[in-house]
């Protein structure tokens, strides 16, 4: 991940994953809240299986990168997280409209 775009889905696939998000949210926001969870599952597997987080300014060249058991954590976490909005997306939703 050079800071360029080139991540996981990269820019243009990114945006795809984005509008995609955006139409199943007005569809239905429990899909958008099952199809946000693929995509964090999705995510969370390809920094588990990197073991590297880069963190920085958007745009630049990364400043640094979380590396090892620390990173694998945070891709598990993520994980996990998909996981729960992909099994109770109605959880999910009620938990934002509590707050």
């Amino acid at each position: 991940m050079k800071g360029d775009g080139s991540g996981t889905f990269g820019r243009w696939g990114g945006f795809l994953v984005f509008a995609i998000m955006v139409i199943a949210f007005i569809h239905r926001e429990t899909l958008g809240i099952q199809l946000l969870g693929l995509v964090e599952v999705i995510v969370g597997l390809s920094l588990v299986r990197s073991q590297s987080v880069g963190y920085g300014i958007r745009g630049r060249p990364a400043r640094g990168y979380i590396r090892g058991f620390p990173a694998i954590l945070l891709g598990v976490g993520l994980s996990l997280l998909g996981l729960y909005s992909l099994l109770r997306p109605a959880a999910v939703a009620a938990w934002g409209h509590r707050h």
